[in-house]
């Protein structure tokens, strides 16, 4: 991963896993930037906590799963 994703103004996430090994999101729509819990919450983030959550990704804080973009996404496709 590199920092070339905060400078990517497509709809992006990049998943990852949590100490209970769910699944989270860290989503970028433009210049907004978002958490999606693995319970469906959705909670608004700065760019400052967005690159904290990015920055425990790429030390391996927390368990990388991917990087996608929705334009990709088919109905029903998702990481699991």
């Amino acid at each position: 991963m590199s920092h070339a994703w905060f400078r990517n103004q497509k709809k992006v996430f990049i998943a990852y896993a949590d100490g209970t090994k769910k699944n989270q999101f860290l989503v970028r729509k433009g210049k907004q930037y978002f958490h999606l819990s693995s319970q469906k919450e959705i909670r608004k983030l700065s760019l400052k906590q967005a690159y904290q959550i990015f920055l425990m990704i790429s030390t391996r804080e927390v368990e990388f799963r991917g990087i996608g973009s929705f334009q990709n996404l088919r109905k029903g496709a998702g990481i699991k």
